[in-house]
């Protein structure tokens, strides 16, 4: 009997993690929205996202998967909106592969609070990690991107401490396939109460080669 419920313990625990995209779970919030795109029929993205700029389709690898591809022309700022309208204490994910080319290198991140909101941006070229607000960058850090031709995971957090005009904004950056770093990569306090919109992901091809992205995830304490 014990090694029957030894089995079926291993066997779920193997379930769990085949279904999960990431390598960890966010056990606090509710999971209130996931995309792999495995099911979105391939060319344009459907009337669920909103293209701000760039040329955006899903296409699928050699492998049978499915994923966003941003074209790596023409060169601009280019991302696309999903998921619903949320203010605080939620956390969004994405995965991104980007490519640079000998000394060319994309940027690319991803955001809340829709157009003009709250940004975590990946700049390798310039050696930072950066939070933008309004396209202006309020916060940055030395950050080593070490993920060309690597997917690369990505979470940004808002979060409330329970006091009045009191709000935080959290930054992770982390290689697919290991674990997401237990503490913040950057952080940025917010005085002012978050006025909330949707998410974004977005990217920036200057190597001129294509970004995709994958595996969009939203997690809400309030939902």
């Amino acid at each position: 009997m014990k090694n029957s419920f030894t089995f079926f313990l291993f066997s779920f625990l193997v379930i769990l993690i085949t279904h999960s995209s990431y390598s960890d779970e966010v056990t606090e919030y509710k999971k209130i929205y996931a995309e792999d795109f495995q099911k979105e029929p391939l060319g344009e993205l459907s009337d669920d996202f909103l293209t701000l700029d760039g040329q955006f389709q899903i296409i699928k690898n050699d492998k049978g998967n499915k994923s966003v591809e941003l074209a790596g022309e023409p060169l601009g700022d280019h991302g696309f909106l999903f998921g619903e309208y949320l203010e605080s204490n939620i956390r969004v994910r994405c995965k991104i592969l980007a490519k640079k080319k000998r000394r060319s290198y994309p940027s690319f991140g991803l955001g809340i609070h829709g157009v003009g909101g709250y940004q975590l941006r990946v700049s390798p070229a310039k050696r930072k990690i950066e939070i933008l607000f309004e396209e202006e960058v309020v916060s940055q850090k030395e950050f080593r991107w070490l993920g060309d031709g690597k997917w690369t995971a990505l979470e940004l957090s808002l979060s409330s401490n329970n006091k009045k005009d009191a709000w935080k904004l959290e930054g992770f950056v982390w290689e697919q396939g290991k674990k997401k770093p237990k503490t913040p990569i950057i952080s940025y306090p917010i005085e002012e109460e978050p006025f909330g919109g949707e998410s974004s992901v977005f990217g920036t091809p200057y190597s001129g080669h294509p970004i995709l992205f994958d595996d969009l995830e939203i997690y809400s304490s309030d939902k």
